[in-house]
């Protein structure tokens, strides 16, 4: 499922189209009593047939109008801050950790807070959606990944930020002394 595709079910045949769970496109002309707005932050659920678009979450939906031309919330990579520039997104090394010391695991983590509790570090990485990791090294085992959509897990505190994935860190370098 993509945003794309629900919209083009629904174009031309229902006032609103909406996208949840990651892979279900519902259609109407009206909405259901009771509906009502969400905090951002419920919908983070990457969509199953493109990772960079947002598809709701669990009974959650991302809400269009089909008549409205289609822009999707596209989370991407923070460049960084004042103190940290974007590295690469790095793959964790079998049997070790790319950044060995484990900062914090939060469903409220944001690329922004992960830099500032780890600033003490050179480096430091986000994995998982909702994981802080830092370390002054990064492990010589650790390798670049080969694209950097390998990183396309959604932060849990940002829906519109990318926070590394399964096994891989978005990672940021300390540019800033």
């Amino acid at each position: 499922m993509t945003v794309e595709y629900c919209a083009s079910l629904a174009t031309g045949k229902y006032d609103y189209f909406g996208v949840e769970y990651s892979s279900e496109c519902y259609m109407g002309n009206t909405l259901s009593t009771g509906s009502n707005q969400s905090v951002t932050t419920d919908c983070s659920m990457s969509c199953a047939g493109n990772k960079t678009e947002l598809c709701g979450g669990s009974q959650r939906l991302n809400l269009y109008q089909a008549t409205a031309s289609i822009v999707p919330t596209t989370p991407s990579v923070v460049q960084g801050n004042a103190n940290y520039t974007y590295y690469n997104c790095v793959v964790e090394p079998s049997g070790g950790r790319a950044l060995p010391t484990q900062i914090l695991a939060s469903n409220t983590m944001t690329v922004e807070y992960c830099l500032s509790l780890a600033s003490s570090y050179k480096y430091v990485g986000l994995e998982y959606g909702r994981e802080c990791w830092a370390s002054n090294s990064l492990n010589a085992a650790a390798t670049n990944a080969t694209a950097s959509t390998q990183c396309g897990k959604i932060c849990s505190g940002n829906s519109t930020e990318i926070c590394g994935d399964s096994s891989r860190l978005t990672t940021y370098l300390r540019t800033a002394h």
